[in-house]
């Protein structure tokens, strides 16, 4: 089965099964939107890969902009990098960590905002390129160890600096050490690291990806059906 087949009817079933939900629990219908994201492409990042920790960044105060904007908590990306990621994840665990992610698909509205407030492709993509999360083939993601504790990296994140670059020395041994350690595993299992944010890594061949044009508010909705409260 070809990756855009397989891709597909994936999406297929994960729309019918939402369906399915919607009928056995007495949920409301999915609107058009979030009918979207069950035809889409990309697969929930939990459930593809089972251990891996979410926190999304840019859904708290924790990043570069100190207040949330994202109205959705769950990773999402293109399967073929849920696969890579499961291979990073079984490089890790035999040695005592774990990945935790910061940042997945980034829906077009926010690669604008984000631009908006730092012009530098060193770090954000220009919006007319497309960018990278906008496709769902990046991640951006540190490590954590047993205890689920982030272990010291070079910077926080998004931290749009030249300390940020994988080159940068004038560090710690022990923080080039971890930063070497989360770069080994996300290159052994197929991912391209970016030059200037140690936390960024690729999809090869990201640009054959086609820019999706999922929202964000399409997102949270399709999240909400899928987790109903009590």
């Amino acid at each position: 089965m070809s990756q855009h087949l397989s891709c597909g009817y994936f999406s297929w079933m994960r729309c019918l099964g939402a369906i399915a939900l919607c009928l056995c629990t007495g949920l409301p219908a999915f609107s058009q939107s979030s009918t979207a994201v069950a035809l889409s492409p990309l697969v929930e990042l939990q459930q593809a890969v089972p251990g891996i920790e979410v926190e999304l960044r840019f859904a708290t105060e924790k990043q570069f902009l100190k207040k949330a904007v994202y109205p959705f908590r769950k990773a999402w990306v293109q399967p073929a990098l849920a696969e890579r990621l499961r291979k990073a994840q079984a490089y890790l665990l035999p040695r005592g960590y774990r990945l935790k992610v910061w940042d997945a698909y980034r829906p077009m509205e926010f690669q604008e905002l984000f631009w908006q407030h730092v012009k530098n492709e060193n770090f954000i993509s220009h919006p007319r390129k497309g960018g990278r999360h906008t496709r769902g083939t990046a991640i951006d993601l540190t490590l954590i160890d047993k205890t689920g504790q982030e272990i010291p990296m070079p910077t926080p994140y998004t931290e749009f600096s030249e300390k940020a670059f994988r080159d940068y020395a004038k560090l710690p041994s022990l923080l080039k050490a971890n930063r070497l350690l989360l770069q080994q595993a996300m290159t052994q299992a197929g991912l391209e690291p970016l030059p200037t944010e140690w936390w960024h890594f690729d999809l090869p061949k990201w640009r054959t990806f086609p820019v999706l044009k999922l929202k964000g508010e399409a997102l949270a909705e399709y999240e909400k059906q899928l987790n109903p409260p009590d």
